[in-house]
């Protein structure tokens, strides 16, 4: 896998064709433009605050995984014809106010987007929009998006908002928010079983990004992920 470390306020260029790529954000407050073809994998982690602002422009295949720790992040896709992408991010957000923008632009015909997120706030305020687009020449084109937050202390907050728009006939388009504290219900099961809060927490953590981390097969990726765990608990 290729590694590629990003800090400071340098804006990036970048081009890949068939690879599985791993970009790390560090203090990172720039731009990075990328052109993706063929079958790509990227991954992104920050153990870090940044501001990334990113644009994806996708003519092949492409699967994006992402688990962000604090900071602003924008994403910006564009989908060609046929293009896909698939799109599984969670966000971490503790003592520090985040937020997250993603627009999916649909141009290309028969084109599929899926976008999950997860959010998971403690002592900090969280912020999103969620936008589709169906572009004209966008016909046949599909696209999903759906978040998940989790309030994990009485001082988080969550403001989402998702959003379609379509100038194209003959597009499917859906998208779904569920925002809330951890029911009184599971918590209890939970300290029944002999965990304490810490344990919980983690447990929860976890289990929300499983379906992340479920498809990074680098060991690499996975100790970052799970240093950024070990800040939550």
């Amino acid at each position: 896998m290729k590694t590629i470390v990003l800090s400071g306020t340098k804006d990036y260029d970048l081009r890949f064709h068939d690879e599985n790529v791993l970009l790390r954000y560090e203090n990172f407050a720039g731009r990075v433009n990328l052109e993706l073809s063929g079958k790509v994998s990227l991954y992104e982690v920050s153990s870090e605050s940044s501001i990334a602002k990113r644009h994806l422009s996708v003519t092949g295949n492409v699967e994006l995984s992402s688990v962000l720790h604090n900071g602003n992040y924008d994403l910006d896709i564009t989908l060609s014809n046929q293009a896909t992408c698939s799109i599984r991010s969670a966000f971490l957000a503790n003592n520090a106010n985040t937020s997250f923008n993603y627009l999916v632009k649909h141009r290309g015909r028969s084109s599929k987007s899926v976008l999950y997120l997860y959010s998971l706030v403690k002592d900090a305020s969280k912020t999103s929009t969620l936008e589709i687009n169906f572009e004209p020449g966008a016909v046949d084109s599909e696209a999903q998006e759906k978040e998940t937050a989790i309030l994990l202390n009485d001082s988080a907050k969550n403001r989402s908002t998702p959003a379609i728009y379509c100038d194209e006939e003959n597009i499917r388009g859906s998208h779904a928010l569920s925002c809330g504290h951890i029911s009184a219900d599971k918590l209890t099961y939970l300290k029944t079983r002999g965990l304490n809060d810490n344990q919980i927490r983690k447990l929860l953590i976890e289990s929300n990004i499983q379906y992340i981390t479920s498809r990074i097969k680098s060991k690499t990726v996975l100790k970052y992920i799970q240093e950024i765990v070990k800040k939550y608990v």
